[in-house]
Formats: C-alpha cells, sequence, structure tokens
C-alpha cells in the first residue's frame, strides 16, 4: 500500500473509532488556501479539528511528536478559515491529535492551542 493509500486507510480506522464514541464528522480532508484539516468533527457541542498521525515505528519519533508548532499553525489557521466560511463565529473548539501507532488508535484531547 503507498502512503496515500495507508494514510487514507487509517483516517478510516480514526472515522470508524470516532463515531462509536459518540461522535458526529463535519469534513474529512477539508483543504483552503492557508492548510488541510484531517477531521471535522463535533461532539458535546464543540467544534473538534483534528490531526491524523500514523507511525510505524518510532525510529523518527512519535506520531504525536509529528505535530509541530509549525503544523499546529497551519492546522489553526485552517480551522480559522473553516469557521468563518461556514458562520460559526461563536462556537468553542478544540484543537486534537489522533494517533495511530503499532496498529493502536491514541485519541489525544486539546493538544495545542486555541484560536
Amino acid at each position: 500500500m503507498n502512503r496515500r493509500g495507508r494514510g487514507s486507510f487509517y483516517e478510516d480506522v480514526c472515522v470508524e473509532y470516532l463515531c462509536e464514541n459518540g461522535f458526529t464528522i463535519i469534513k474529512r480532508n477539508y483543504r483552503c488556501k492557508l492548510g488541510e484539516i484531517d477531521i471535522v468533527a463535533m461532539k458535546d457541542n464543540i467544534i473538534r479539528f483534528i490531526e491524523v498521525k500514523f507511525r510505524s515505528s518510532g525510529s523518527y519519533g512519535s506520531a504525536l511528536e509529528a505535530v509541530d508548532f509549525r503544523k499546529q499553525r497551519r492546522i489553526m489557521r485552517a480551522a480559522s478559515w473553516f469557521l468563518n466560511e461556514y458562520g460559526l463565529n461563536d462556537v468553542q473548539c478544540s484543537f486534537d491529535v489522533m494517533t495511530v501507532e503499532n496498529n493502536e488508535a491514541m485519541y489525544y484531547f486539546n493538544c495545542y492551542g486555541g484560536i
């Protein structure tokens, strides 16, 4: 399986996990001129911008470590664009990371600052 196919597969795994745990998926692979967001979901009236990361081994660091400051900033800008595009100016939101390492999915809430 190529890199894009593997990424898509693990995003599907994460979406399935989220749905099983009460999340409503709003958008997948949202793209705008400022960046991309893997999953936009809602739970408990909070819009969650979720970055999905997969690592088959720890030789390049953990999947969570791969969401560095630069990536966080890009996601926050894209999230701001999303909120503006859909007229969601007064909503609570969260920036979360979902990782898959060694075929085990982990969900990290509020891993980095908000907008």
